[in-house]
């Protein structure tokens, strides 16, 4: 049955919204070639642009639009390949391809997308810190400089879309870690001032809960101790709770890797000592996740399906030792056992894992030493990426300038991956810098369009998504914003959603609940049968009426 005119026009308020009518008439107005974007300023109206990439197209709004955009794909150009060609070795097809180096005013050691499209990323042990907002269509910088210390702080995007920062680091005091947290609004491009923690945190965690609370979880207090009591942040009271719960055995140098649960408690991999944990909010209680040692030290770690863990890479950072090429998946909701899956074509540690729009996980940077201070001589500048189906990589086209320490990756609503940073750190090379990478995807024929439909979905409920592609999509994901550091997104979930077809409409199922996709904005792809994306389409999900 399809769902009611009441259940696809709900639309979240956002000041200076424009239709998607509008932005759709608009398209036929703008045009320009692979790798380069064009702005029109009508009157009266804010500027859109449309990129083209691999045959697909997407319209653009820039802040203060409408949050939900996408347009119509135009038929491909006639040089694009059959699909049931098998692609060139080395060809985009096969490796896909990264665009030229481009300079970036600094080094983008946090960065986080945002729901305008645009990219807000910092950098630097200064206080204040040097925080900019990127634009990927115009290649512009806007400088939003935060008054807070910055450095090595912890990131999430909160359910209304700001940037919540926690903890960092105050170079002026001298103090490893701070108490103070900040909260970043894309609508007004401005810092704010929120409640400070009770404890200072440096390299903590955030996890963003399923009632729309973070998790702040452990941090440096001082060089030499930590804070062993959680708190968990109500965006609505602007207060911090200490939970009942200590957790001494979780004193990483780095940041544990947290993430939530289908039922709702957080997964804490304990990197330096290969040990797991569980901790339940709700219960106040703090135990091992019975998974024994993980298979690799120091490893990077992506949520690449509700509940399912992928690690790899990683290694012996005490003793500077080669990085593995090791790989291991985990099933949370599942037998929890690790279980290896393939290894990597090259030697990895501190690279960026992206869950891209078809749902693979792409591996980006990295250094073959485990090394924080390693010598760009040493960078990993392939790239690869993992088949969940197969449980195998397969070897991509290599990037230019290295990403290891200190660099961040995140996929971008047109499918394509931003990488950056790197360095910052000692006797580390800094590399102000970005690179957007093309996945093969990109290169293998029309890409599917979404044309309209709900800009919102609600727990268990259906939506409609109009693409004229609705015959032959077949998937249907959504992909949280990226909030990336050190090679962690605590955010990073995939999320597939069940779906039918109906002419040139796709009735989609919402997810079934909060720990599944924590109210917020995602990215909504169609793929086709072949495993092309569209462009995505920024929604918001959550309750009705929220």
């Amino acid at each position: 049955m399809l769902p009611t005119t009441s259940q696809t026009k709900r639309r979240r308020a956002r000041p200076f919204l424009l239709s998607f009518a509008f932005l759709t008439a608009l398209s036929a107005t703008l045009q320009f070639g692979e790798g380069q974007a064009a702005r029109e300023q009508v009157p009266g109206r804010l500027p859109t642009a449309r990129v083209q990439e691999g045959g697909g197209w997407a319209i653009i709004p820039f802040v203060g639009s409408d949050v939900g955009y996408s347009a119509p794909a135009p038929p491909p150009a006639p040089s694009a390949p059959p699909v049931s060609s098998p692609p060139a070795p080395n060809s985009p097809a096969a490796a896909g391809r990264w665009a030229p180096v481009e300079h970036w005013p600094g080094v983008a050691v946090n960065s986080v997308l945002l729901y305008t499209g645009e990219v807000l990323f910092w950098d630097a042990w200064e206080k204040p810190t040097h925080a900019r907002i990127w634009n990927p269509l115009t290649g512009s910088f806007r400088d939003v400089t935060a008054r807070g210390g910055l450095f090595c702080a912890a990131q999430v995007v909160l359910s209304d879309g700001r940037v919540l920062v926690v903890g960092g680091h105050d170079p002026e005091t001298g103090q490893a870690g701070t108490p103070e947290v900040y909260i970043f609004d894309p609508a007004t491009r401005g810092w704010s001032r929120a409640a400070d923690m009770e404890y200072p945190r440096w390299y903590p965690s955030t996890t963003l809960l399923g009632d729309g609370r973070v998790l702040a979880l452990s941090g440096n207090t001082t060089w030499a101790e930590w804070a062993d009591t959680p708190e968990v942040y109500d965006p609505i009271t602007n207060s911090w709770t200490k939970l009942a719960v200590a957790t001494p055995d979780l004193h990483e140098d780095e940041y544990p890797l947290s993430f939530l649960l289908p039922d709702g408690r957080v997964f804490t991999l304990v990197s330096s000592t290969s040990q797991s944990r569980i901790l339940d909010v709700a219960a106040a209680t703090w135990h091992s996740a019975g998974l024994g040692a993980t298979p690799v030290a120091n490893a990077s770690a992506a949520i690449y399906r509700p509940g399912q863990l992928l690690i790899s890479g990683g290694g012996d950072l005490e003793h500077r030792a080669p990085a593995s090429r090791g790989a291991a998946t985990v099933d949370l909701t599942g037998d929890r056992q690790w279980h290896a899956t393939g290894a990597m074509n090259d030697r990895r540690y501190m690279h960026n894992l992206v869950v891209l729009a078809d749902g693979n996980v792409l591996a980006v940077g990295g250094s073959a030493t485990a090394d924080q201070e390693a010598p760009p001589a040493t960078a990993t500048l392939s790239t690869e990426s993992w088949d969940p189906a197969t449980g195998q990589w397969t070897l991509l086209a290599p990037m230019n300038d290295p990403r290891m320490y200190h660099s961040t990756a995140l996929l971008l609503p047109d499918g394509r991956v931003l990488a950056a940073g790197g360095g910052r750190y000692n006797t580390a090379a800094d590399f102000a810098s970005a690179q957007i990478y093309a996945p093969p995807y990109l290169f293998r024929g029309p890409r599917p369009a979404i044309t309209g439909g709900a800009t919102s979905a609600t727990y268990g409920r259906d939506f409609v998504v109009a693409t004229p592609d609705a015959a032959r999509i077949g998937g249907v994901a959504l992909v949280n914003l990226g909030a990336v550091t050190h090679s962690l997104d605590m955010g990073q979930r995939y999320v597939p959603l069940s779906f039918q077809a109906f002419g040139d409409s796709l009735v989609v199922g919402g997810p079934s609940n909060a720990n599944i996709a924590p109210a917020g904005y995602y990215m909504l792809f169609v793929i086709d049968s072949t495993g092309v994306p569209s462009v995505a389409r920024i929604i918001h999900v959550g309750s009705e009426g929220e």
